[in-house]
């Protein structure tokens, strides 16, 4: 990632987005530092999908949230448990149970959907879908507007994150859920 990262500096970018969400399974320390490092070597604002979620949960105050993840069982729990170091409560979870990173962009949009209705029953104050090749984005507002409940989805919030690093109007977004409205 950082030799990426050297490249991009060449390019003089305003915003460096990583699309990833290990860190939102291991410590979300870890993207921080990816993010210093990733400044240090292009000069440009950077961001993570976690550290994007992250931030617009601080910003609602949003303590209680609901998952969903197209992850084995094991590595949902991972999720939570770092979330959960970081002062929030996962109060659903729904996941998958698949393991290669394949199959994770190969769930339907119905299966999708019925996860998130089933976490949506436990009334969290977000939903959190996880896994950059979990194909939830396009969801993502019809879903919001069906359950009420904000939605945000690790590939969607990463550029809305890298909008916002630049102040750009982040509302032709909108079809990718409500965060983009503001």
């Amino acid at each position: 990632m950082l030799v990426a990262a050297r490249l991009l500096g060449d390019a003089q970018l305003d915003v460096v987005a990583w699309n990833g969400s290990k860190g939102g399974s291991l410590d979300f320390a870890l993207d921080h530092d990816l993010v210093a490092r990733i400044e240090t070597l292009t000069r440009a604002r950077s961001t993570t999908s976690t550290l994007a979620i992250d931030r617009v949960l601080r910003e609602d105050g949003v303590k209680r949230f609901a998952l969903a993840c197209p992850y084995v069982d094991a590595y949902r729990q991972r999720i939570v448990e770092t979330f959960g170091r970081e002062g929030y409560e996962c109060v659903a979870a729904s996941n998958a149970g698949l393991s290669d990173n394949y199959s994770f962009s190969r769930i339907p949009a119905d299966t999708i959907a019925a996860m998130l209705r089933d976490v949506a029953k436990s009334k969290p104050e977000a939903i959190i879908t996880f896994c950059t090749n979990f194909p939830a984005g396009p969801l993502v507002a019809e879903m919001e507007d069906e359950l009420g409940v904000p939605i945000y989805d690790t590939v969607t919030m990463a550029v809305w994150g890298a909008l916002k690093l630049v102040g750009a109007d982040t509302r032709p977004g909108r079809s990718w859920g409500r965060v983009f409205d503001r």
